[in-house]
């Protein structure tokens, strides 16, 4: 595998204007789309941060200046939802998820009435997390951050143990690639999750850990 390389960021203060420019728009909570679809959220589209990744150069995670707007912008828009939110006088669903090695991933989340526990389990739960790591994550904005009560999860990819049923030929070198790749999988899986399919047979899952989230509200 090449290692990857990284982009150089051009455009600094076009990108902070940007910055600023997404969170504004996005501190508006559109109450009518969320009441017909009980869920809503904002991602950070900001390029070059947004861009996908072809081959392997890519641009780095959001860094000083960068990440301290992206900071400050999560945290405006989940103020300014909080407000609009309370004024519907009923539970919701209201929480920044920050992503830990992929940053520019974090959002701000809502959800009522139907889908109000439509995101309880979106990760797997850490127990006891350590807000020294939140503080470190956030530099100098931890004290708008430490307002909110914080929870710590894993963002899991899961691969299915039949994974390798997919592949007929197996003499073939796409198999033996594919079941040297499957092998690492098995290893570095953190742990494994069962079901019982349709045709009771025992069918489980490999998960394996994409990032670490910190949830906040």
């Amino acid at each position: 595998m090449k290692p990857v390389r990284y982009k150089k960021v051009r455009g600094k203060n076009r990108i902070l204007r940007h910055i600023d420019d997404w969170a504004t728009c996005n501190r508006h909570l559109n109450l009518d789309y969320l009441q017909k679809n009980q869920r809503d959220y904002v991602k950070f589209w900001v390029k070059p941060f947004s861009n996908l990744h072809i081959g392997n150069s890519i641009y780095p995670e959001p860094y000083g200046e960068f990440k301290e707007r992206l900071l400050r912008g999560l945290f405006e828009i989940y103020q300014s939802w909080k407000v609009q939110l309370d004024n519907l006088n009923k539970p919701y669903y209201l929480k920044i998820w920050l992503f830990e090695k992929h940053i520019s991933r974090s959002q701000v989340v809502c959800a009522i009435d139907d889908c109000l526990h439509f995101y309880d389990n979106a990760f797997e739960h850490i127990d006891k997390p350590n807000l020294n790591e939140l503080r470190k994550l956030c530099d100098g904005y931890f004290d708008d951050f430490e307002k909110l009560n914080w929870q710590k999860g894993i963002d899991t990819q899961y691969i299915e143990n039949t994974y390798l049923d997919l592949l007929t030929d197996t003499t073939s070198q796409e198999f033996k690639e594919a079941e040297k790749w499957f092998n690492q999988i098995k290893e570095q899986a953190f742990s494994v999750y069962y079901i019982q399919n349709p045709t009771d047979e025992l069918q489980f899952y490999y998960l394996l850990e994409n990032d670490k989230v910190w949830i906040g509200g």
